[in-house]
C-alpha cells in the first residue's frame, strides 16, 4: 500500500500551474489520452474501469451498433476528450465528436488538440443552440463522454452549459467522465486525471472511479498538499510467514463478541480473522452462551470471560464489541480488560457504549486501541458527526484522534482511518451490498487480525478497510448486490489477502 497526499481544488490548480511551467503540458494531456482510452476500452469490454475500489452501479453492455458521443469543452477537459476521439477515429469505433465552443473559442492546449484533431480528417459538429443539441441527441447513442468543463467549473453553470446538462440528463445514456463530471451530471465511470483529490470524496455523482497517473513526479506532488490527507492505493504489502515461528508467537487474537441474541456477530468477527492470517482465535463467551454454536468454526478456542488464565497474556491484539449484549457482567468484563490491556485493542459496535469513561486514560506510549464505529455510534460517543460537508468531516475524526490518542476508522461509503499523529486515510468505495448486518463484524475481525501479527495499528486499519471493502466488491460479482450476505464476504477473503502478499 502507498500513501498518495490528496489535494484540494486550489492546491491542484497550484501544482498544476508549476508542473506545467516546468514540462509541456501537451505532454500530459496526451498523456491522459491515453490513460481514458485504457479505461474506456475496459468499460466497452466489460461495463467496469480497470482497478475500481467501487463496483459498478449501473449495469452495461456495449452496443456497437450505437456511435459514442464525445462532448467537447472550451478547456483543458475538452482537449483530453478531442485526443480520446482521435484514438476513436483511428481505432475505427464508431463515435460522433460535438463541439459545444466554436472553434476559435478552444484555449490553450485543447486548441492543440483541435489543431491535431482536424489534421487527421476526422470528423465533427459544432452544436451551440438548444434545440439543435437535443435533436442530435435524440438519435441515440452508446454511451455520453463528457469532456465538457472541468476543475475550473463553478456553480451554477453559465446558461448555455445549463442547457447541455439538462439535455444530457434527458438523454439518460451512461456518462464517462473526463476527469470529473460537468456540473450535476451523474456519471456512470469518471477517470480523475493526476492523482487523487478532495472533491471526488465531497462529491456523490462520479460513480465508479478511479485516478489515473500522469507521471507527476510524487515529491513535488507531495509539497501541494496542505493537510495530511490520503489516499492509499492498492499493493502487496503482507510479508510471507516466518516457518520457524509456532502459534503462539505470531498472530494470538483475543476476542470478546457475541451474545445469545446475537452469536452470528461473534462467528464472522472470528472467522473473518482466522481467514486473514491470525494463528490462534480465543473467544470470550458467557455461561449461557450456546456452545455447539462454536462448531461452526471448530478452530475457535472458547474461553469464559469471568475467568482469568494464562491464556490472555498470549494474545496479541484484542476485538471487543460486536454482537455484545449490554448488562452489567459485559461492562464489568469490559472493565477487567481494558484495565490490563498489553495488547492492541479494536472496539467496535456495543464496546463503543461502554468507552467514554475510559477515553482520558490513554497515554501516547499505551498500546493502540482502534475505534470502528459508523455515524450512529459516533454520534452517540461525540455527537453529530458532519455528513455532507468532507473537509468538516475529515477535521472532526483527525480532532477526535489527536485529543483522545485514538485510531479511528469511521466507516461509510467514504471510510475515514485517523491515527493520533493528525494524518488521515479516506478510501471510498460506496457499495450497496455492504450496507448489511455482519459486515462490521467482519471488519473489526480483519483488523485486529493484522494487528496480531505485529502490524503497526495505523497500516492495519487502512488495509484492513481495503482488504474488506475488495473482498465485498469481488464477492458481489457472483452474488450480486441485493443477495449478497456477510457471510459471503468472508469467504472472498483469501483471494484478497492472495492479492495484497508479497
Amino acid at each position: 500500500m502507498r500513501l498518495i497526499p490528496v489535494l484540494d481544488t486550489e492546491d491542484w490548480r497550484s501544482f498544476e500551474k508549476q508542473v506545467f511551467a516546468e514540462k509541456q503540458s501537451f505532454t500530459f494531456m496526451e498523456q491522459a489520452a491515453q490513460k481514458l482510452w485504457e479505461q474506456l476500452s475496459s468499460v466497452l469490454e466489460s461495463g467496469e474501469l480497470t482497478n475500481a475500489s467501487m463496483p459498478c452501479v449501473r449495469s452495461f453492455k456495449y452496443n456497437a451498433q450505437k456511435p459514442i458521443l464525445v462532448l467537447v469543452g472550451p478547456g483543458y477537459n475538452g482537449g483530453d476528450a478531442i485526443l480520446l476521439a482521435s484514438i476513436l477515429h483511428v481505432k475505427n469505433i464508431p463515435y460522433q465528436l460535438v463541439l459545444l465552443v466554436a472553434p476559435d473559442d478552444l484555449t490553450g492546449d485543447a486548441r492543440l488538440a483541435w489543431q491535431k484533431y482536424v489534421a487527421i480528417n476526422a470528423p465533427y459538429k459544432t452544436i451551440i443552440g438548444e434545440d439543435q443539441l437535443k435533436n442530435h441527441l435524440e438519435s441515440g447513442f452508446a454511451l455520453i463522454i463528457d469532456g465538457i468543463l472541468g476543475t475550473g467549473q463553478k456553480l451554477p453553470l453559465e446558461p448555455w452549459f445549463e442547457v447541455v446538462e439538462r439535455c444530457v440528463v434527458q438523454n439518460a445514456a451512461p456518462i464517462f467522465a473526463v476527469d470529473l463530471p460537468t456540473g450535476n451530471l451523474s456519471a456512470t465511470w469518471t477517470v480523475v486525471l493526476g492523482g487523487p483529490r478532495t472533491e471526488v470524496y465531497a462529491r456523490q455523482n462520479y460513480g465508479q472511479w478511479v485516478w489515473a497517473d500522469l507521471g507527476y513526479d510524487p515529491e513535488i506532488w507531495a509539497q501541494f498538499a496542505k493537510k495530511e490527507l490520503y489516499s492509499p492505493q492498492w499493493e502487496a504489502i503482507l510479508p510471507p510467514l516466518n516457518p520457524w515461528l509456532h502459534k503462539y508467537q505470531q498472530g494470538v487474537v483475543g476476542i470478546m463478541a457475541g451474545s445469545e441474541l446475537m452469536p452470528g456477530a461473534a462467528h464472522l468477527c472470528c472467522d473473518a480473522a482466522l481467514r486473514t492470517g491470525a494463528s490462534v482465535v480465543n473467544l470470550c463467551i458467557d455461561e449461557f452462551w450456546p456452545h455447539s454454536y462454536s462448531a461452526q468454526i471448530p478452530e475457535v478456542v472458547l474461553r469464559l470471560r469471568k475467568t482469568d488464565g494464562e491464556w490472555r497474556k498470549k494474545v496479541q491484539a484484542w476485538c471487543v464489541g460486536p454482537g455484545l449484549a449490554d448488562n452489567n457482567a459485559t461492562r464489568k468484563a469490559f472493565a477487567a480488560l481494558w484495565e490490563k490491556r498489553e495488547a492492541p485493542m479494536v472496539v467496535d459496535a456495543t464496546a463503543l457504549d461502554f468507552l467514554s469513561p475510559y477515553l482520558g486514560s490513554i497515554k501516547s506510549d499505551s498500546s493502540p486501541v482502534i475505534l470502528t464505529p459508523h455515524e450512529g455510534e459516533w454520534q452517540r460517543l461525540w455527537g453529530e458527526v458532519a455528513s455532507t460537508n468532507f473537509k468538516a468531516r475529515v477535521e472532526q475524526v483527525c480532532q477526535a484522534a489527536q485529543q483522545w490518542k485514538l485510531f479511528i476508522v469511521l466507516k461509510g461509503p467514504t471510510t475515514l482511518i485517523a491515527c493520533p499523529q493528525g494524518r488521515v486515510a479516506v478510501w471510498s468505495s460506496p457499495q450497496g451490498a455492504m450496507a448489511k448486518a455482519g459486515m462490521g463484524d467482519i471488519l473489526s475481525g480483519i483488523i485486529t487480525s493484522f494487528c496480531s501479527q505485529g502490524m503497526d495499528a495505523w497500516w492495519a486499519a487502512i488495509l484492513g478497510v481495503a482488504v474488506h471493502s475488495r473482498s465485498a466488491y469481488l464477492a458481489q460479482k457472483t452474488w450480486n448486490q441485493r443477495s449478497l450476505q456477510a457471510r459471503e464476504v468472508v469467504a472472498f477473503l483469501p483471494k484478497i489477502i492472495e492479492e495484497c502478499s508479497l
